[in-house]
């Protein structure tokens, strides 16, 4: 998931390489993201791209006003970007939610990185099949909900599905955590 591929029987690999390239290139970036420079988006005086007030302001309506604007653009995780840089979201945001973004990033604890504990060798096996089954099992229920061959009301049989391996995986974070 989230992945690019190229099928091996592309015509033209070579061609695909080099817009793949594109997107992740500086110019790709920009507008895979914020648009068209003078009608999306200026750059500031440090040479970041800010999307306009004006074209803000059009979205602040909407129920999610920053997926309203990229839905409409086809930007982002909303069109073909690869590289996603959401460094100007605040734009998009009510002051409520500037506020609370505001406190989080006023938490010390936000900042600690999140790291695995050690795993005995038996705990990384078993981690590796569980994982491997809770994984494959998502995978293959997403593209069925997604293609339509499920009912979405059927999303929570998934989880019973999962519930079991799920459970376990926590129990082993947590024992080798507790160690």
């Amino acid at each position: 998931m989230g992945a690019t591929v190229v099928s091996a029987d592309t015509e033209n690999p070579e061609v695909v390489c080099k817009f793949l390239d594109f997107l992740y290139s500086d110019f790709g970036c920009d507008l895979t993201n914020f648009g068209i420079e003078g009608e999306t988006f200026e750059y500031n005086e440090e040479g970041i791209p800010e999307v306009l007030d004006s074209v803000a302001e059009e979205y602040m309506s909407a129920s999610d006003p920053m997926r309203a604007f990229l839905g409409d653009y086809s930007l982002q995780k909303l069109g073909i970007a690869r590289y996603i840089d959401e460094r100007d979201q605040t734009k998009f945001m009510t002051d409520e939610a500037l506020e609370w973004y505001t406190l989080w990033e006023s938490w010390d604890f936000m900042d600690e990185p999140v790291t695995k504990p050690s795993f005995t060798s038996e705990e990384n096996d078993e981690l590796a099949d569980l994982i491997t089954e809770v994984t494959d099992t998502l995978e293959m229920s997403y593209d069925d909900f997604i293609m339509g061959k499920r009912p979405i009301s059927e999303w929570s049989q998934v989880q019973d599905e999962i519930r079991e391996s799920a459970e376990r995986i926590c129990e082993i974070y947590n024992t080798a955590a507790a160690r």
